[in-house]
């Protein structure tokens, strides 16, 4: 109603299109501000632990409490576990 036709169509599209990637920009940058400043993923703390700083996960059988890494227990042979970082 503002713009004649062709001119309409343009700047609605190109809204369309820009304010998301705007959004976008701002929303990942207050990601990696408030993250760990070493990551590098732009993810925070959450994801950037165990990569890069050489640190693994490791597991904790629930059925004998032993602790390994791995698929199974190699104790008593139990799938069931919880990480431990």
């Amino acid at each position: 109603m503002v713009l004649p036709f062709p001119y309409g169509l343009g700047t609605a599209l190109a809204l369309f299109i820009i304010f998301p990637l705007i959004l976008r920009k701002k929303y990942m940058a207050r990601m990696r501000g408030s993250g760990e400043s070493g990551s590098g993923f732009g993810a925070g703390g959450f994801f950037g632990r165990g990569q890069g700083s050489g640190s693994s996960v490791r597991y904790v059988c629930l059925t004998c409490n032993h602790r390994y890494k791995g698929g199974e227990c190699p104790r008593c042979g139990s799938k069931v576990k919880r990480a431990d970082f």
